[in-house]
């Protein structure tokens, strides 16, 4: 009974984010609601997993439409509900690499710390070493990190790079590499995991033209 109460409670938020689409970044009038239901899941200590995900969908669209140039305040807030979120879904599941992982992207657009950067990269790597959905958000959190960050995150971003270039698919790759020559420690660091790869491989990855991604000729 108590699961079909949360269920009645928090429809919304199970049934706009199975119906989401690209026009609802717009809506502020359902990104407010459906973050009102999330910061709710947090109060109520709920750890469903279908809810979680839910709300988390619809912080992180509300972050992504926040603009701290024209107001500053919503954005602090946005990014402060979406840690508090995060947090609150760790507890409940602190095997999902993807908590770990977008806890880092709030974390990183708050305020880049990079020792404790590391530390949830290194997390979300260590539950989830070869999905490529999570491998996709902390290239997210690598292309924009400072070089302490880089450098603080090493290990894991190598190791992310091999499974990377050694299992992905084009669009996997172009996906998470997409504009990293332009954060040089990172680019050293992808260049040098080319340069491990087979041959095979090697050859695999410029016919599949993504040469420009892996090294510069």
């Amino acid at each position: 009974m108590y699961q079909l109460q949360i269920t009645v409670k928090f429809y919304d938020l199970l049934y706009l984010n199975a119906n989401l689409d690209k026009r609802d970044s717009g809506n502020s009038v359902m990104l407010d609601h459906t973050a009102r239901l999330a910061n709710a899941l947090v109060e109520q200590s709920v750890c469903r997993s279908d809810l979680l995900e839910a709300g988390l969908n619809f912080l992180m669209l509300r972050n992504d439409v926040e603009d701290p140039n024209t107001d500053y305040v919503s954005w602090e807030k946005s990014l402060t509900e979406s840690e508090r979120f995060l947090e609150h879904g760790l507890h409940c599941i602190p095997t999902s690499a993807v908590f770990w992982a977008k806890l880092a992207i709030v974390k990183q657009a708050e305020s880049e710390n990079s020792q404790e950067l590391a530390r949830l990269l290194t997390m979300s790597q260590h539950f989830s070493p070869t999905e490529i959905g999570p491998i996709w958000m902390r290239f997210f959190v690598y292309r924009r990190a400072s070089p302490s960050t880089i450098d603080a995150s090493r290990e894991t971003i190598e190791a992310d790079l091999q499974t990377l270039l050694t299992y992905g698919d084009k669009t996997g790759i172009e996906i998470a590499l997409r504009g990293v020559s332009k954060n040089p420690p990172l680019d050293a660091l992808m260049k040098n995991a080319y340069s491990k790869l087979s041959p095979e491989r090697r050859t695999f990855l410029q016919r599949s033209g993504l040469a420009a991604f892996t090294i510069h000729q």
